[in-house]
């Protein structure tokens, strides 16, 4: 993910909005990956891919600050 993709997220979906991500979030160190994922509108709901181990790893901490509302 880079800013111009985050960006062009935030431009249609809005605060408030929910929103399914189906897999494969992203390939990056979790500091890096919590940062664009706190900086993205709207509830997510995330569907694990097969390329998501350090979202698995990180389960607990992205339901407990609430920007990831399922996994």
């Amino acid at each position: 993910m880079n800013e111009k993709m985050l960006q062009e997220w935030n431009k249609l979906v809005k605060p408030g909005d929910k929103v399914f991500h189906n897999g494969d979030v992203a390939f990056m160190p979790y500091p890096k990956l919590r940062n664009y994922l706190w900086r993205l509108n709207g509830d997510i709901e995330l569907v694990l891919g097969n390329h998501d181990k350090t979202i698995i790893q990180n389960r607990s901490d992205l339901l407990k600050q609430g920007k990831i509302i399922s996994i």
